[in-house]
């Protein structure tokens, strides 16, 4: 059991995540496979969904440019 607590604050930990994407050669080309679930697209033009398999689920944001260059509206 450890005796110490290590908070971080989000933007230490953000930072070291994504550290750990960007010199991590295995996690550099990474491609996601799962449902979509709870696609919506909101005023702001940014779509909030969900991709998910049997055992996780990721929270997602699709900032509004990309959204304006999708060629169909995804369904859950």
């Amino acid at each position: 059991m450890r005796d110490t607590v290590n908070y971080l604050s989000i933007s230490e930990f953000t930072e070291r995540l994504k550290a750990k994407f960007d010199f991590d050669h295995e996690l550099q080309d990474v491609y996601l496979r799962g449902e979509l679930s709870n696609f919506k697209i909101y005023g702001s033009g940014h779509a909030y969904f969900s991709l998910k398999d049997d055992h996780a689920l990721l929270a997602g944001v699709m900032w509004g440019s990309n959204v304006k260059r999708l060629s169909f509206v995804p369904k859950d």
